[in-house]
């Protein structure tokens, strides 16, 4: 491994790539109890496991004849790169892809005690046992045609990359929307709240829109709007307001129904792929565009 050339160090990464999407396809479909596409990235392949297998054998070559050593040192490196990762994955794209805050001993739901003790598992099984086979076939493809297979793996790579990152990003933007949707329902809302409290002979007790469901808030204006048009002593000039808020309740669904109705095959499959993705800033909006997209 310590003479491998970059040719050959990129055919082990997009290995472990496939062999990472391989475990994780069957874990999670297991947990699931249906066939799940498991990662970030459409293809058969999930890169953090790619990038741990190679840094793990990075971090592992001056202790290799030392099994506690190879232990401590892929578990260091792993856990450090899990760690950049999903830090760097929220922070971009306002979303967890992993989240380990149910566990004990996990450290801001990035990384996990027993996930690191399984990375330093995974490094002396690696520098052990599972690496052997494929040095052994780097040592057997002639080096042109391993070239060639690389060039090949690392355009389709950076293809799928660039899909997987524009559709999360596309998810980040609905996202937002969603929130700024959410927002102005909650004002209308309340809006409609005191019009209804005007009439009212004792002070109301106001309703609190924020951790509500869209369709919530939609469903709950729309009855209050229908309740307006039922109260004769409710002024004519906040019943023309109603209407106009009605007006724009229709406009905002319609806005809605926009955002999510349209069942993008990649935004859905990147939803469908990570069933425990949460986002600590946009978690309700999230919840509802999944439940909109796999809406029955």
């Amino acid at each position: 491994m310590a003479n491998y050339t970059l040719i050959q160090w990129l055919f082990s990464f997009y290995i472990y790539c496939m062999v990472g999407w391989i475990w994780e396809c069957t874990y999670v479909s297991i947990c699931e109890k249906r066939i799940v596409n498991r990662g970030f990235m459409r293809g058969p392949v999930i890169p953090i496991y790619g990038c741990g297998a190679v840094i793990m054998m990075f971090a592992t070559l001056p202790f290799r004849e030392n099994i506690f050593l190879t232990f401590v040192s892929g578990m260091v490196a792993a856990t450090l790169l899990e760690y950049v990762t999903g830090v760097a994955m929220e922070a971009i794209f306002k979303v967890r892809y992993w989240d380990y805050s149910d566990k004990k001993f996990n450290f801001q739901g990035h990384i996990w005690l027993i996930s690191s003790i399984g990375w330093g598992i995974g490094a002396v099984l690696l520098v052990n046992i599972l690496h052997r086979p494929v040095d052994w076939l780097i040592g057997t493809i002639p080096s042109k045609i391993l070239k060639y297979c690389v060039d090949i793996a690392s355009l389709i790579f950076i293809a799928d990359l660039s899909l997987s990152v524009k559709t999360a990003l596309d998810i980040k933007d609905v996202l937002i929307k969603m929130e700024a949707i959410k927002t102005e329902l909650s004002r209308m809302g309340r809006r409609i709240d005191i019009i209804l409290a005007f009439a009212e002979d004792e002070k109301k007790q106001y309703i609190e829109y924020g951790h509500e469901r869209l369709e919530d808030i939609l469903e709950s204006l729309e009855h209050k709007i229908a309740l307006v048009k039922t109260r004769i002593d409710i002024p004519d000039d906040l019943k023309e307001e109603v209407i106009v808020l009605k007006g724009k309740v229709l406009f905002v669904k319609e806005k809605m129904s926009q955002l999510t109705g349209v069942k993008d095959f990649f935004r859905k499959d990147m939803l469908k792929g990570n069933p425990g993705m949460i986002s600590s800033k946009f978690n309700d909006s999230l919840e509802d565009l999944k439940k909109y997209f796999f809406k029955k």
